[in-house]
């Protein structure tokens, strides 16, 4: 009885307290976040776990962008443009880089004022760190970053994502 109480409790569906009964719970947002963070780091451990993970997180920027682009307003606009600005200007700050290339992303996420949206991007955000704190050290990776994220905010504020790939992301047709 105990093993299956932990299980449920690892599940999200029972809280179990010492000196209570168990009491049955719906799993949290949070909690849920946690399971799918917890699967995104399994899978990109495989074999071909990273080029899955890119693959899933070229399609997902992409449709944010365009997503992004169709309902941004004038104050979505400056937010995120703050935010590609915070991110220039921390060129040669590897850890105030990464913090704001994430901070970049989530302001685009946050324009789409989709809850999901939100949910995946916090998802994939420790996978998102953990590549850039890897890539940062390649050649130019801080400034092709910014190129790519100036391109996808212009993109955003001409209201236009136009069909092609850039070298680094795609950006899909509607």
């Amino acid at each position: 009885m105990r093993e299956a109480l932990f299980l449920l409790q690892q599940k999200g569906f029972v809280d179990v307290t010492s000196g209570t009964r168990a009491r049955v719970t719906n799993p949290t947002g949070s909690f849920v976040t946690g399971q799918l963070t917890n699967l995104v780091k399994r899978v990109s451990a495989t074999g071909t776990g990273q080029e899955n993970m890119e693959q899933t997180r070229l399609l997902f920027e992409a449709g944010v962008a365009w997503q992004a682009a169709q309902v941004a307003t004038d104050d979505d606009i400056a937010r995120l443009k703050r935010a590609l600005d915070a991110n220039v200007a921390a060129l040669g700050n590897t850890a105030e880089f990464i913090r704001t290339d994430v901070a970049f992303h989530y302001e685009l996420n946050a324009i789409t004022r989709n809850p999901i949206f939100t949910a995946v991007h916090e998802i994939l955000v420790e996978w998102l760190i953990d590549q850039r704190t890897t890539t940062i050290h390649m050649p130019d990776a801080d400034r092709l970053s910014i190129r790519d994220h100036t391109s996808i905010y212009e993109a955003v504020l001409q209201r236009t994502i136009r069909c092609g790939r850039s070298t680094r992301w795609a950006v899909i047709c509607a």
